[in-house]
């Protein structure tokens, strides 16, 4: 709950590449989730798939 937008991207030079794109209701909902114990389970269990992983907090331009 909390997730208003979620796309996950490609890269269309490296398929190697994907970038996964979220919009979160407010801070709080994007730290329970971070917090919440199937989170924990999918970043362990895509730690070996992960070469580079960078996070990027982005604010809406009017």
């Amino acid at each position: 709950a909390g997730c208003q937008e979620y796309r996950l991207h490609q890269s269309a030079e490296d398929s190697s590449v994907f970038v996964l794109y979220e919009i979160w209701q407010n801070e709080e909902a994007l730290q329970s989730h971070i917090n919440s114990p199937h989170y924990g389970e999918y970043r362990n269990s895509i730690e070996p798939l992960v070469e580079k992983r960078e996070v990027y907090r982005l604010g809406r331009i009017s």
